[in-house]
């Protein structure tokens, strides 16, 4: 809590005029307020930052920003948040209301920002919180083999937005399995923001003793550089992974009694084996295959998600674009085509 309270004014005359820029950071900071106001109390900092947030909302160039019917929602996003905690502005109380009542919502094309304005709904008591059965990121999110750090970030979100950012514990066995999956990606790739998220995810599932031990670990070791990320020259880069870290602490807190500054950096050896599958569902051929067959976590989330990827291979090769391009042009009936289409037939049946 005290690196978010420590970064904010220096952010915020960063931020300079309201602009839909740094209104994104106004709002991320209003959340952090929330959450860390839920975990430890409405503290004196906590309250007196909420004041000073409160304050620009006012300003002419935020307020603008509520006619605008692209912009509108942002512009409310942090009052949302800031008035269970700081004073109740009247001028946004009525916007709210309008909002409120007749969702003037522009057609949104990404199916996670549909669950963010879900999820403002359910912070005002219009709605319950969005669920995420049968959301298309997580139907993307089966074939982990594509995945990239954008499509992390929406998977995130979609669970964060689906549990108010970790208050509540929503346990789904592919919902875990995917982000401990992402997390030793993460880990390996040293994203700093993306194993915090990840991590705050994790809270809203069932774990043992060793998985929260391992995704602790890999949030201490992403801590080596926590001093660069509160550097107040770049403060507008680097603010967002500090957010994190303090509400995924207070989570953790709040829910395990535990303190993330203390946790220690160790080994992580199941995170280690999932990794080890999800590189083998990257590959092509059979060996890979195999491979990722060998390393195949025992649950229904692993085996379906290698199932989808074996049946996407059968389906190149069925339309010949797999070997064409991978060969440079192998006859659909020779020796090749018959012997790899015959192993990835025999590993589907294998996992059925």
């Amino acid at each position: 809590m005290q690196a978010m309270l420590a970064l904010a004014p220096g952010l915020l005359q960063a931020l300079g005029t309201p602009s839909p820029e740094a209104t994104k950071a106004v709002a991320e900071l209003a959340m952090a307020v929330n959450f860390l106001a839920q975990a430890h109390g409405p503290q004196r900092g906590l309250c007196d930052l909420a004041g000073v947030l409160s304050a620009r909302l006012l300003e002419d160039g935020h307020l603008a920003m509520l006619g605008h019917p692209f912009q509108m929602v942002q512009a409310l996003t942090p009052y949302v948040f800031l008035r269970d905690i700081g004073p109740r502005l009247p001028a946004l109380e009525r916007v709210l209301a309008i909002w409120a009542a007749t969702r003037p919502d522009l057609t949104e094309v990404t199916p996670y920002r549909r669950a963010e304005r879900a999820y403002l709904r359910a912070r005002l008591g219009l709605g319950a919180l969005p669920g995420w059965r049968g959301s298309a990121i997580l139907r993307d999110a089966r074939a982990a083999w594509a995945f990239d750090r954008d499509l992390s970030y929406a998977f995130t979100h979609v669970v964060l937005f689906g549990t108010d950012f970790a208050a509540i514990r929503r346990p789904d066995p592919f919902v875990k399995g995917m982000a401990r999956l992402r997390l030793d990606e993460a880990q390996e790739r040293s994203d700093v923001d993306l194993v915090w998220e990840l991590a705050l995810c994790l809270l809203t599932q069932d774990l043992t003793e060793q998985e929260l031990a391992e995704a602790l670990s890999a949030c201490a070791a992403m801590r080596a550089g926590f001093d660069i990320l509160t550097d107040p020259a770049r403060i507008t880069a680097t603010y967002h992974p500090v957010l994190v870290h303090d509400i995924l602490a207070a989570r953790l807190w709040q829910h395990h009694r535990l303190d993330l500054p203390l946790a220690k950096a160790g080994e992580t050896p199941t995170l280690a084996a999932l990794g080890a599958f999800r590189r083998a569902l990257a590959g092509k051929d059979a060996v890979a295959m195999q491979g990722a067959f060998a390393a195949l976590p025992p649950a229904d989330w692993s085996r379906a998600m290698l199932r989808a990827r074996l049946a996407d291979l059968r389906r190149q090769t069925r339309s010949r674009t797999l070997f064409l391009r991978e060969t440079g042009g192998a006859e659909p009936d020779g020796p090749i085509y018959a012997d790899y289409s015959r192993q990835i037939g025999q590993l589907i049946a294998a996992c059925a």
